[in-house]
């Protein structure tokens, strides 16, 4: 079961924690491999690896399946899950605002195409 925290802090990485502990959870299940979490969940193992390997944020029915499929509850897990899911959210509103926000873009109108010439010029 992942440690209780306090989800609100904005300057905690909620991702790795709950990547870091799904492979906790995967230790403690003997390292079942990603091919028989496959058989039993439905998911792909590519999806499963992910998430576990931390590369991206599991959706519920994933992460739901990985955590139960190796033996935990889900309702100790939801919170540090839910937790992770919010913090990848804001961190893709701020990616998408800053991309906005980028003087390049703010030079260029949104249907230009890009000019070889200018575009120098725009990107110091």
């Amino acid at each position: 079961m992942p440690a209780s925290q306090d989800h609100s802090r904005s300057d905690h990485n909620f991702i790795a924690d709950f990547a870091i502990a799904l492979q906790e959870l995967r230790a403690q299940a003997n390292f079942l491999s990603f091919r028989d979490l496959e058989r039993l969940t439905g998911f792909s193992r590519s999806a499963l690896n992910d998430a576990v390997r931390g590369r991206k944020v599991p959706t519920y029915d994933t992460a739901r399946a990985i955590v139960e499929g190796y033996g935990g509850r889900w309702s100790d897990w939801s919170p540090c899950w839910r937790a992770a899911v919010e913090q990848a959210a804001r961190q893709r509103t701020q990616r998408l605002a800053a991309r906005r926000e980028s003087p390049r873009d703010a030079l260029r109108p949104p249907h230009a195409a890009v000019d070889p010439i200018l575009d120098p010029i725009l990107d110091p």
